[in-house]
């Protein structure tokens, strides 16, 4: 092991100095070590003299020593040319590194920036008013730009996997939303539109880095078909304006994002009229939002049948049921004209 690695230190090129560099000693070295060999069996048959003529006998006689001596000099200049190349190829590998790096760096800070300064929008319909906004730049540009570095540079190869799924995550909501609409005031189908329907926005807002709603009481939904089956549902929005506003605001950050980078967003028209209009006709989820309650759990959906006993939602139901009955009742007070 010890010989191969002195071998290769001896015969390998690389780009430090050429003084540095083993074939360089050996094409001086080879050619004088021969060259001093072939002289000692000369030496003893010579003697001083300064002459001319001893100095044409001298060449005479060390004329072959001298032809080995001299092929160190063309050695040299073949293991400086080679080196001269291996240190020039070693140069552009290094300013091709150094151009991707500032590459990806320039284009890092520019996305980043860019989504950073999208400007926030303000959620109003709910019961209490909170901003959405752009909560990290830097997942955005790891969600776009995936496998990009600082070493491999930018890489687009991911970009059009990244909008294609932003627009399928569209075109779901826009579908829940269509069956909605076809299946107005058909409790358990809306209930679990709904849910898919959150499912959707909390998927979107998660690729996006959009500021997600975390609530301390959510919205209560249940429903008990002709089957005693019981449909469940935790969403964090206190009316259905709140949630056409919450999809509208996804809506405009993924637009500006994919306007960023130069990709086109396609809004169904059944998500885009949903959104924009709060007419009676496009309200497909009044019904079941007119049946909610507070509640302090987390955004979930359950479903449950007659035999089945998952998590007391049987007793949950009629707990829901008696607590709904008391609101309507009061509000009916509420509304009732004194005397």
């Amino acid at each position: 092991m010890k010989i191969k690695s002195l071998c290769r230190h001896f015969l390998r090129l690389n780009h430090e100095s050429l003084s540095k560099q083993g074939p360089f000693w050996l094409s001086i070295v080879i050619p004088s070590m021969i060259s001093f060999l072939l002289c000692i069996p000369l030496w003893e048959k010579t003697t001083i003299d300064l002459s001319a003529e001893g100095y044409g006998k001298f060449l005479d006689i060390f004329k072959l020593p001298i032809g080995i001596l001299s092929l160190a000099i063309p050695f040299v200049a073949i293991v400086a040319h080679i080196h001269r190349t291996i240190q020039t190829a070693e140069q552009i590998k290094s300013t091709r590194e150094k151009n991707i790096s500032d590459s990806f760096f320039s284009h890092h800070k520019f996305m980043t920036e860019t989504f950073s300064k999208i400007p926030e929008k303000t959620i109003d319909k709910s019961d209490e008013e909170y901003i959405c906004k752009i909560e990290d730049p830097y997942h955005i540009y790891n969600f776009l730009f995936k496998d990009s570095s600082s070493s491999k540079g930018v890489q687009y190869s991911n970009l059009k996997n990244r909008i294609i799924e932003i627009n399928e995550c569209i075109v779901a909501m826009a579908h829940s939303l269509e069956k909605a609409r076809k299946n107005k005031n058909e409790g358990e189908h809306n209930l679990t539109l709904l849910h898919e329907l959150f499912n959707e926005i909390l998927s979107l807002e998660q690729n996006l880095s959009v500021t997600r709603i975390n609530k301390k009481r959510n919205s209560l939904i249940m429903y008990r078909n002709a089957n005693n089956n019981i449909f469940k549902i935790v969403i964090p929005y206190d009316n259905e304006l709140e949630l056409k506003q919450k999809i509208n605001t996804n809506l405009y950050f993924a637009k500006k994002i994919s306007q960023t980078v130069n990709e086109k967003i396609e809004i169904p028209d059944a998500i885009y009229f949903y959104c924009i209009t709060e007419k009676e006709r496009y309200l497909y989820f009044s019904n079941e939002f007119s049946d909610s309650l507070k509640a302090d759990e987390k955004p979930t959906h359950a479903f449950s049948s007659l035999n089945s006993k998952i998590g007391n939602i049987h007793e949950q139901y009629i707990s829901y049921t008696n607590e709904l009955q008391r609101n309507k009742k009061s509000k009916e007070y509420e509304d009732m004209e004194p005397f």
